[in-house]
């Protein structure tokens, strides 16, 4: 492949495109003259990145490696709708575009809705595949984060096009680490609102991707050298799920870094760029402080939950509302996240499907609404709490202050 001369320009102007199977796919390439035989870093960011996301990543991996920023149909924001392609679809057109330009292998580099697509293109065409990187990735959605997604594509399929996109803001950050990273809401709020402007295409895209997320699973052995990276405070896909897909490849290297958030990364891009560079150039780790190198073993290291519980002290009522249905419950234990309810007199479930549903949960002693959705109601109610409206919020932050026992589950 012909790769043109790094220059920072290049992020600003019209990228290239190649038409495969009647898909575009666009992309950027660069490499130095000293590395345009070695394997390029195909990067796959997540959903409505684009070429100036990687800025960082590129100026400093440049110097050893040749760089393929790709735009594969679905990803990135654009105009056109791309059809109902699935990571299978989206990994044969990126296959034939490598042997287009001559490309023997590769190494991809996922984040987030990205790290599905490395994966699946790397299992399924493993003799492309010099190295993998995954930032961001899980084995399987977990069921609060699919519940919030089954939701919105219901929203979205019923004319209510911002309720998902709000959904999926809850859980964009852990703002209970925003102080501890240095999260910014200036930042917050850039994002949610690159989130809220999407076009209707992009929104039918959000629509095509949210199914292929929820309906597949990240399986099949992998041979080849695979980065699996996690950072202690990721909240949209937590340590624990990156702790299992790292079953999946024995000749893994597991990097937990402390005190970040991959949806932050600049907060610490030094360090993990340190990671990618040892990783790539098969260096160890010991000189990169503040990470931690993860033997593959069979137990997992990480809590599945998120956010600690605390058993009530005492008993505290809650109302569980949907338009002019009413439930009288009792909150059994509650967390940053939700709460756990139980019917009063064993009152029969009224709501019928809990899945395409929102709720609005009393609190009757406090006096104050929240929206939440309903995780399960096994043996009782699983609630989640929606944070989209910051103000109520801030009540039930205030109420878990006064609330909380000394008891965590």
């Amino acid at each position: 492949m012909k790769y043109k001369d790094f220059n920072r320009k290049y992020f600003s102007l019209p990228d290239e495109t190649e038409l495969i199977d009647g898909y575009e796919v666009r992309f950027l390439s660069f490499s130095k003259d000293k590395n345009s035989d070695k394997p390029p870093l195909v990067f796959l960011g997540g959903k409505y990145q684009n070429y100036s996301s990687f800025k960082l990543e590129v100026f400093k991996l440049i110097q050893d490696h040749p760089i393929l920023l790709m735009n594969l149909p679905t990803q990135g924001k654009k105009d056109e709708i791309e059809g109902n392609l699935t990571f299978k679809d989206i990994s044969k057109l990126l296959y034939k575009f490598l042997n287009l330009k001559g490309i023997d292998k590769v190494i991809p580099i996922g984040f987030s809705y990205g790290t599905g697509l490395a994966f699946k293109f790397a299992h399924t065409y493993p003799d492309k595949i010099s190295k993998l990187i995954l930032a961001g990735t899980s084995q399987v959605i977990r069921p609060g984060l699919a519940r919030v997604f089954r939701t919105g594509i219901h929203n979205l399929q019923t004319g209510n096009e911002n309720k998902p996109l709000e959904y999926k803001a809850n859980f964009l950050f852990d703002i209970f680490k925003k102080e501890t990273i240095n999260l910014r809401y200036e930042y917050i709020q850039t994002l949610y609102d690159s989130v809220f402007k999407l076009n209707q295409n992009e929104r039918l895209v959000y629509l095509q991707d949210t199914k292929e997320i929820i309906n597949g699973e990240l399986q099949g052995d992998m041979s080849c050298p695979v980065l699996v990276i996690t950072c202690e405070y990721d909240h949209f896909i937590t340590p624990f799920g990156n702790d299992e897909i790292k079953m999946f490849c024995k000749n893994s290297t597991f990097v937990y870094v402390s005190e970040a958030e991959y949806m932050y990364q600049s907060f610490k891009s030094k360090i993990l760029l340190k990671v990618f560079e040892s990783f790539l150039n098969d260096k160890d780790y010991d000189e990169i402080r503040g990470i931690e190198q993860i033997e593959i073993r069979d137990d997992l290291k990480f809590e599945k939950r998120i956010a600690k519980r605390w058993n009530l002290e005492e008993e505290y009522r809650v109302i569980l509302k949907q338009k002019d249905v009413e439930l009288n419950c009792t909150m059994e234990d509650i967390s940053y996240g939700g709460c756990f309810l139980k019917t009063i007199g064993n009152s029969p479930f009224p709501f019928e499907d809990i899945d395409n549903m929102d709720y609005e949960l009393y609190f009757v002693k406090d006096n104050f609404s929240t929206d939440v959705l309903i995780l399960d109601v096994e043996n009782g109610i699983r609630c989640l709490f929606l944070k989209t409206c910051f103000y109520s919020y801030k009540n039930v932050l205030m109420l878990i202050d006064r609330l909380k026992g000394t008891h965590t589950i």
